[in-house]
Parts: C-alpha cells; sequence; structure tokens
C-alpha cells in the first residue's frame, strides 16, 4: 500500500498523520510540498520528499493573461444573460486559479506517482490540493484539516458536486456536526483526537487584573476584524449595549485590523486595551463572523451579530453560540 501526502499549508494534526503513516511504512509514503519551511524541517525525518515550486510565475502568467484579455481574445464576450464581460471576471486573479500553466507540469508530475490513499492539505487558497484531489482514479482520497473549515466558502465547496474528496480528518468535533450537516452524503468526516482547548479563565487573578487597572463591573470584547469594519463600526456607534457594560474594549484580531481600527472606529485609541490583558477581563465578546482562527481558544461567552445575516454566522458557528 502507498501513500501520497500533497502538502501546502500545515497543522499538528497533518504531521501527527504523516509520522504515523511514516512509522507504519516508510518505504510506501511520499510527500509532496510547496511549503519551504516543513519542507527544511522535516526532509531529514521523513525519506522520499519533494519540494516544488508552487508559486506561479507573474511574468509568464500577466503575459498570458494580456494576450487573451487585453483586449485579446476574448474581447466583448460576456457571460451568458448578462452584460458582464468575462474578462473583468478572469482580471480578478489573472488566472490563479483558473489557468496556471506551472500546475499543469505539477499535476502530470503527481499523476506519475502511485498511491493507494491521497491526504492534502485542506487549503482552499492553493490550487494543488484540489488539483491533485482530481488526479488518479479511484482510491482513498483525504483532506486534513490545515485551516479553518467552518468558513463559508468551504460550505459552498463542501456540499458540491464537484468535491474530489471522500474522507474529512479534523481535530474538531464541532467541525464533524458542521461537515455531516452541509456536506453531500459522499463524504466521511472523522475526528483525530489532540486539539488543545482554551483554558477555563482563573476568577481570582482576573479581578485582580481589573482592581489593578481601575476597572469595575462588566467588561464587554468587541472584535475588530478588517472584513467587518462597517459592522463594528455601526455596533460601537449604537451605543445601546452600554447599559449592559461598564467598559468596553475592542480588540482587533490580527495585525492589519489593529493598523485599520483607528481610522475606522470613532475614538478607537480610547477602545483599545492591550490584547492579552483584555481577553483576561472580558466578561462577554461580541463578534461580526465566525472564525476558528481565534474563536477556538476563547472560553469567554461570545455572541456574534450577523448583520443581514451576511458571513453565514448562523450555519457557521457551533451549537451553543449565540447569534442574532
Amino acid at each position: 500500500m502507498s501513500t501520497l501526502f500533497v502538502v501546502t499549508s500545515v497543522s499538528d494534526l497533518l504531521i501527527s498523520i504523516i509520522t504515523k503513516e511514516y512509522l507504519k511504512n516508510p518505504g510506501g509514503v511520499s510527500i509532496v510540498t510547496t511549503n519551504v519551511s516543513f519542507y527544511d524541517s522535516y526532509r531529514d525525518r521523513f525519506g522520499n520528499m519533494f519540494l516544488i515550486d508552487g508559486v506561479p510565475v507573474s511574468d509568464s502568467r500577466d503575459a498570458d493573461f494580456a494576450e487573451v484579455a487585453l483586449p485579446g481574445e476574448l474581447a466583448g464576450e460576456t457571460f451568458p444573460n448578462t452584460g458582464l464581460e468575462i474578462w473583468k471576471v478572469l482580471s480578478l486573479d489573472r488566472f490563479r486559479h483558473w489557468y496556471n500553466p506551472e500546475f499543469q507540469f505539477i499535476c502530470e508530475f503527481i499523476d506519475t506517482l502511485s498511491w493507494d490513499t491521497l491526504y492534502t492539505s485542506s487549503d482552499l487558497g492553493q490550487t494543488l490540493p484540489l488539483m491533485s484531489g482530481f488526479q488518479g482514479d479511484g482510491g482513498r482520497r483525504v483532506w486534513v484539516k490545515t485551516e479553518p473549515i467552518r468558513t463559508r466558502e468551504f460550505m459552498d465547496f463542501l456540499g458540491s458536486n464537484v468535491f474530489p474528496f471522500n474522507e474529512i480528518i479534523t481535530d474538531s468535533k464541532d467541525d464533524i456536526e458542521f461537515i455531516i450537516k452541509h456536506g453531500n452524503r459522499r463524504v466521511r468526516a472523522v475526528y483525530a483526537s489532540g486539539r488543545e482547548e482554551g483554558l477555563p479563565i482563573d476568577q481570582s487573578a482576573k479581578a485582580q487584573i481589573k482592581a489593578n487597572l481601575d476597572i469595575s463591573g462588566n467588561v464587554l470584547c468587541v472584535l475588530f476584524d478588517k472584513r467587518d469594519e462597517w459592522q463594528c463600526r455601526s455596533f460601537i456607534s449604537d451605543k445601546s449595549y452600554k447599559k449592559y457594560y461598564n467598559y468596553t474594549f475592542v480588540y482587533p484580531v490580527d495585525q492589519r485590523s489593529r493598523q485599520l481600527v483607528y481610522t475606522s472606529i470613532p475614538n478607537a485609541h480610547e477602545l483599545l486595551l492591550a490584547q492579552d490583558t483584555l481577553l483576561k477581563i472580558a466578561d462577554s465578546i461580541v463578534s461580526f463572523r465566525w472564525d476558528d482562527n481565534y474563536m477556538k481558544w476563547i472560553t469567554i461567552p461570545i455572541q456574534i451579530i450577523d448583520y443581514n445575516g451576511m458571513n453565514k454566522a448562523l450555519f457557521l458557528a457551533p451549537e451553543g453560540v449565540k447569534v442574532q
């Protein structure tokens, strides 16, 4: 039995599966990766590993795009029954997913490898895992969680008839329920234990931090994600929540969000607090979307306010999370 791993993004879960397969049958495992850091870290540990350049060559890609779309062969062509010109859609990503000659060589290379089981990273941002899922005939094709599964994009893809994998392995029981609910019957969901959960808040330490900051009463933490600038600004400006909380602080979820918060949120400088401190003293959290990247570690009660349902939080949030 031979096993092929196609690795772009990496997680502890994927590493553990590679290790187990390698220990069972070291001569039968091959690894193809575009992740240089992963390759450098594990090439001495795992044999039969191939590093390939998964980044398209921008010069040739742009030249190909110009030939067919600027104005090129597609000039004046529209999608059926619409006035939308095809080149405008293609220009959004310059064929990153739909026309990428470099990946043709990669897929031909993968197709030469013999395998009974294929494991890939759950990376919707890269073409290689998806294209490799369509290669070969039959066999076990496994999508291993390396990126959040409870996303709007993955929900749509999972329920489609073109999802090429017949098994998904995740380290979250919430993901299992999500896959069963939104996936098609051909996909089997497998739970692999081992994910660390968020630790309960030490209430005595929480009280001491509040006292040191001269903060008393209920504290609300509002998550600011750059994608939800309008929602967050609307919520902060409304101020009706203030009757329930003595203090309100804004928590930028990543570096780019922190850069934007000053120009997006009124009086942001008055609402910011050191991030590591904020999650230690908050009594409640408000968010405008569900995002596994930062929510799976939080043990503070979360309420999601999804304006007009634009972030599909009602479908993505695990059971027990309040969504309105």
